[in-house]
């Protein structure tokens, strides 16, 4: 049965240390409803034992890779051991371990269609050229899954990372035409701070890059910080992410505490990781635009300002799913060329 053009899946997943975003939608639609879930895939070893808890209302799926079973999902925090190392499998290596693998084939399950025309993903800036090989070869073709779905990947598009925060900005959000115009797109991941600088559409690799130092810095900092001030020591960095989403207040130990006094002192930290940026990028004098993506993006904002000297720093709507979004209109141009 052929399926008419308009009715092919593009989809886009964006695999970010912190969370793993996708959207999908027909070819030529103008309609994303991006989503995600967090960056963890739980290892199932031997017996599990779920105790009490009713797990089939969790939000969550089993997911196989190989010999492997992994939970993932919305909910799949709450499977977790206290001790749960977020950062175990943050090497160059990552993007081709069966964790990284699960959280893909958990983005294809909710995604939950069972053709996809094209499916576009990204890597971080220093991975793009070594790995987009092998990830294509891991994505391309059919993914079964414990509950009986399938789905069938008929062709993969690899970006550098930040590529989609670039192209959702300038095609979508802000739409002009690049041509002859110098762009520096900063993608705040959570392990991973990545930079992307262009002209017109073409990238300039000398000076792009990616460095281990996105929102788990600022989470850590802050963390010790917190527990300097109150003469405690403070385990669960869970606690500050939370706060800092509550405007800078966090519950520990049943009490209340407020932490936006110690912003300042942590955002030091912050301004070391952009002058990083700048040694890298050079001068900014040629620079037309600034652009700063990912969820991480509102925290580091006056970081940049610092470093770059209060030039203008562009923070899109939504900034969190910028380049899966780009992903995705990339995909479609893809697409919509490729449909016979």
């Amino acid at each position: 049965m052929t399926i008419p053009n308009n009715n092919r899946i593009v989809a886009a997943v964006d695999v970010g240390y912190g969370n793993t975003k996708y959207c999908m939608a027909n070819v030529g639609s103008s309609q994303l409803k991006p989503d995600h879930f967090p960056s963890v895939a739980s290892l199932q070893v031997g017996v599990v034992n779920k105790g009490d808890r009713d797990w089939s209302k969790s939000d969550i799926f089993d997911i196989t890779v190989g010999n492997s079973a992994f939970k993932v999902g919305k909910t799949v925090l709450e499977t977790l051991p206290f001790h749960y190392d977020r950062h175990k499998n943050l090497t160059e290596s990552y993007p081709q371990t069966d964790e990284y693998q699960a959280l893909l084939k958990g983005a294809l399950r909710y995604i939950g269609q069972p053709v996809i025309h094209t499916l576009v993903s990204g890597l971080p800036v220093n991975y793009y050229e070594d790995q987009t090989k092998q990830l294509i070869t891991r994505l391309e073709g059919e993914h079964t899954f414990p509950d009986g779905f399938s789905v069938v990947v008929e062709n993969v598009k690899i970006f550098p990372q930040p590529m989609g925060g670039f192209i959702h900005y300038f095609q979508k959000e802000h739409p002009m035409d690049v041509k002859g115009k110098r762009s520096l797109t900063i993608d705040v991941g959570y392990f991973t701070l990545d930079w992307l600088v262009c002209r017109g559409l073409v990238m300039a690799g000398n000076r792009s890059g990616s460095i281990p130092g996105g929102m788990s810095i600022l989470l850590e900092v802050l963390r010790q910080l917190i527990s300097e001030d109150r003469g405690k020591p403070l385990r669960d960095i869970a606690i500050v992410d939370e706060g800092l989403r509550n405007h800078c207040t966090a519950k520990i130990g049943g009490s209340e505490y407020n932490f936006k006094h110690l912003l300042e002192k942590a955002n030091t930290k912050l301004i070391e990781l952009m002058r990083s940026v700048l040694s890298s990028v050079g001068s900014l004098d040629d620079v037309d635009i600034i652009i700063m993506v990912g969820g991480g993006a509102p925290y580091f904002y006056q970081a940049a300002l610092t470093v770059f000297d209060d030039r203008e720093i562009i923070i899109p709507k939504q900034s969190m799913y910028s380049n899966v979004s780009g992903f995705w209109i990339g995909g479609n141009h893809f697409a919509s060329q490729n449909i016979g």
